[in-house]
């Protein structure tokens, strides 16, 4: 799973991530680094 938002990190999405979330990408959306966390999580 991956976890688009508006927050930083260390908010309210941290809690996701500790819970399982394999990937963080915040706004705004830049393409080429939601490939990036995309193909990072397809690869793990």
């Amino acid at each position: 799973m991956v976890i688009a938002s508006g927050y930083s990190v260390n908010g309210p999405t941290k809690e996701a991530l500790q819970a399982g979330a394999r990937g963080f990408i915040s706004k705004p959306y830049d393409m080429q680094n939601l490939l990036k966390v995309v193909r990072e999580v397809l690869d793990s």
